[in-house]
């Protein structure tokens, strides 16, 4: 396996499904217009705020995974700009997932995150169904459940969870 800091274009033509698949779910209609628009929009914006995609392929170049994160340095001499990232979105397709590549994705984005000064990584997940795996693994890599958000009203089933990790 290989890792490599992609580009918004590369990133886009090698991950495409598993973004839609990730933000938009079944709801994404591929000729519809408004909603291609929206996810470019979306992505471009994940790079151009200062996003980060470290991707990672097999030996012959077959896309594995990615995670995509935005992590701001900040300014020289603001004390408390640059040391927190967020991760915005983070997958592996199916045949690759519970064989430890997630985890090695995770690890080199905390180090390189931790290289550039920073001291701590957000993200979040949802509670409950097939979620909860999501939760599981941030817990067992050292991240710490922070807030729980039950959305719209308090009533729907899933609740948003946030995590963090000192880096």
């Amino acid at each position: 396996m290989k890792l490599v800091q992609c580009s918004e274009d590369k990133f886009k033509k090698d991950f495409l499904p598993m973004i839609i698949d990730l933000w938009c779910g079944d709801k994404f209609i591929p000729n519809n217009s408004q909603h291609n628009e929206w996810l470019c929009k979306k992505i471009h914006a994940s790079f151009i705020d200062f996003g980060t995609a470290l991707c990672a392929y097999t030996e012959n170049d077959e896309p594995i995974g990615y995670i995509l994160y935005k992590h701001d340095t900040g300014m020289e001499g603001v004390t408390f700009s640059g040391k927190i990232a967020h991760i915005i979105q983070f997958g592996l397709f199916e045949q690759y997932r519970n064989k430890g590549i997630g985890t090695k994705i995770l690890n080199e984005a905390c180090n390189n995150i931790k290289n550039n000064k920073g001291e701590c990584l957000y993200t979040d997940t949802y509670a409950g169904g097939k979620n909860n795996d999501s939760m599981i693994y941030y817990i067992k890599r050292g991240f710490i459940p922070i807030a729980y958000h039950l959305g719209e009203n308090g009533v729907n089933d899933f609740g948003q969870v946030y995590f963090y990790k000192i880096l």
